[in-house]
């Protein structure tokens, strides 16, 4: 509820800040923005425009370094790989990292799979190499 009351009361002065008097009317005698909680969500109505945050339910990850996935220094060795791959190929960091979240099956980088460690080290290895034996 501390999430809905902060939003509400933000894009309530962002609706008073923004808006503009109507036909004539001074800005003083307009409706202040009404709010909304529900299930959920805040519905914040202005005298222009509806704004919905919708906030869903937090999930959290649960990573297990060194048992489930990879380690600190595993996860290190990635990142600089990514950088490699970056430098010798020119391609973004974005594409290079959906390549590995691909590769590995893993949405984040700290919950590549403790097992897919060693095929992804040697994918990023070969990426490199191959980009440098064509210079």
């Amino acid at each position: 509820m501390e999430f809905e009351d902060e939003v509400t009361s933000e894009l309530s002065k962002l609706i008073a800040d923004n808006s503009t008097p109507i036909r004539g009317k001074s800005r003083r005698k307009l409706r202040p923005p009404v709010s909304i909680s529900g299930t959920g969500h805040t519905t914040v109505l202005g005298d222009r425009c509806t704004v919905v945050v919708r906030a869903g339910p937090t999930i959290v990850a649960d990573v297990r370094p060194g048992e489930h996935h990879i380690t600190d220094e595993q996860a290190t060795r990635v990142r600089f790989l990514v950088s490699d791959v970056v430098r010798a190929t020119g391609e973004t960091y974005q594409s290079v990292w959906h390549s590995v979240y691909a590769r590995a099956r893993a949405p984040r980088y700290r919950l590549i799979p403790l097992a897919a460690f060693d095929d992804l080290e040697a994918y990023l290895q070969r990426c490199v190499q191959a980009r440098r034996l064509e210079r």
